[in-house]
Order: C-alpha cells, then structure tokens, then sequence
C-alpha cells in the first residue's frame, strides 16, 4: 500500500477547488438546491473515487476533511 501523500492530497484538491469554484458561495450559505448539491456530491466523490492512482484511506479522509472545512459539505 501506498504511504500518504501531501502532494498527491493536494493536487485532488486543487481539482475539486477548481470544479467547485463556481458555486461556492452557494455551498457555504446553503442555497443550493437540492439537484444542484446532488451534482456537487457526485463531482467531489467521483474525483475521488476516479483519482490516478487510487487514493489511500488517509489521503481521502484529510481530502474530505478540507471538502467539510471550506465548503462546509460533509460527505
């Protein structure tokens, strides 16, 4: 198994910011609707489940953790 990896936590990151940018501000007031946040849930859990190579339960975790710290979605 591979060891945890900032860099790699990073990058998805960096991937998922860039996916969420344009309804940010919607997340953390929570005025999306309910289709809108379905589509974010799918983006950030087939980022994750879709990453090369294949993120470990570490990497994940900390991944989700920064999802719920700025954008305030717990997954």
């Amino acid at each position: 198994m591979r060891s945890y990896s900032p860099e790699v936590v990073e990058s998805v990151i960096d991937s998922i910011d860039s996916q969420l940018y344009d309804c940010a501000d919607e997340l953390l007031d929570g005025s999306l609707s309910a289709d809108m946040l379905s589509c974010v849930t799918r983006t950030v859990l087939n980022t994750l489940d879709g990453w090369n190579p294949k993120l470990n339960y570490e990497e994940r975790c900390a991944i989700l953790d920064w999802v719920q710290d700025e954008y305030g979605l717990i997954l």
